[in-house]
């Protein structure tokens, strides 16, 4: 196996300081001469039913870290699972305003794959969360719950066209049990952006973030196994 559909991942190379690279259907990054470099770090999504190349990636030092499942969905005005904390005021705004809050949030993650690969310094997980929270790339917007002057959860998704995607929800701690979640999903269900259908992806394990888009219906229709490679002078 030389090659691999890999392409340089720039923004977490720039993020956490060290060369990334991942799977991309027109990356064509030769595999081997990524492999001899002293430090690299590759991430490898696969679909399941790909027996054989699940092997092929183990036998040459790829550790399967976990089973990342996409969820969907689609407009229905027949939708009922709708679930609202009416203390919440959700709005979009600015996430520059609240970089002391998302220090906190950032560490919520424990479940991520980076956190999961031990084998990953210790800050990547936490660095990572907090830059992609302030996020500012076009098309990138942030929606904050707030219950009186406390930011009590927040969601990062993207928006175009044809379909809204969820990349990030965070719930502060003092507030879960509260509906804060799925106020803010509904929010974006019920608002400008409900003739497009949602994506929102999750870890297999994280059962509480898999119940909540079951509950919000939300429907499964994607699995993949998430890879890394790593390798450290």
């Amino acid at each position: 196996m030389k090659f691999l559909n890999l392409k340089s991942d720039d923004w977490l190379t720039d993020c956490v300081s060290f060369p990334c690279y991942q799977s991309h259907k027109s990356g064509t990054e030769n595999l081997e001469v990524i492999r001899k470099k002293e430090n690299v770090f590759i991430t490898y999504k696969l679909e399941e039913s790909i027996c054989s190349m699940h092997d092929d990636l183990k036998s040459i030092g790829f550790k399967k870290i976990n089973t990342q499942v996409t969820f969907s969905w689609e407009p229905n005005d027949l939708d009922k699972n709708q679930s609202f904390n009416n203390e919440l005021q959700i709005n979009i705004v600015d996430s520059k305003n609240y970089k002391e809050e998302l220090k906190k949030f950032s560490s919520y993650f424990v479940l991520d794959r980076f956190s999961v690969d031990t084998r990953l310094p210790n800050s990547w997980s936490k660095k990572i969360k907090y830059n992609w929270l302030l996020s500012k790339d076009e098309g990138s917007y942030f929606l904050a719950a707030k219950m009186g002057k406390k930011l009590a959860g927040a969601i990062l998704f993207k928006m175009n066209d044809n379909q809204v995607i969820i990349d990030l929800v965070v719930v502060d701690s003092n507030y879960r049990g509260k509906m804060v979640a799925s106020s803010m999903i509904n929010y974006l269900k019920q608002s400008t952006f409900r003739k497009l259908p949602i994506l929102v992806g999750s870890q297999e394990r994280n059962t509480s973030a898999t119940n909540l888009y079951l509950s919000s219906g939300f429907n499964e229709i994607d699995r993949k196994t998430v890879y890394h490679y790593f390798n450290k002078s």
